[in-house]
């Protein structure tokens, strides 16, 4: 995705690349980095809930937690009716590792978002 970003840094589809590595920041536990590229896309895409899905969760990791709520209630204010369960599949595809999966749901619970 770097690569990608680099070849054509003006292409307006690059929210998708910001996103991927957002996600593989999140899976590799660098939490920082995913909080600093979701960010990054939902500045870029403000209706992207995905990218401030990410946003929460890497926030909520990081012990942030009025940063991780704010995410939380953005999302709520784009779809008021998601919980917990609703994120995968209908937001994300599943993660490959079932721990990691488990990891992102629990700190999205751990933000505030509902079960």
């Amino acid at each position: 995705m770097q690569v990608a970003l680099r070849l054509n840094p003006r292409n307006p589809l690059n929210f998708w690349p910001h996103l991927y590595i957002a996600t593989a920041h999140f899976v590799a536990k660098e939490y920082e980095e995913a909080l600093r590229e979701s960010k990054r896309v939902a500045t870029l895409r403000p209706s992207m809930v995905k990218a401030v899905i990410i946003w929460a969760a890497a926030a909520a990791a990081l012990e942030k937690a009025d940063e991780a709520q704010a995410a939380i209630a953005k999302c709520m204010a784009a779809e008021p009716q998601l919980r917990v369960g609703d994120v995968v599949p209908r937001l994300m595809t599943r993660f490959a590792q079932n721990e990691d999966q488990l990891r992102f749901l629990s700190m999205l619970r751990k933000a505030g978002l509902p079960d």
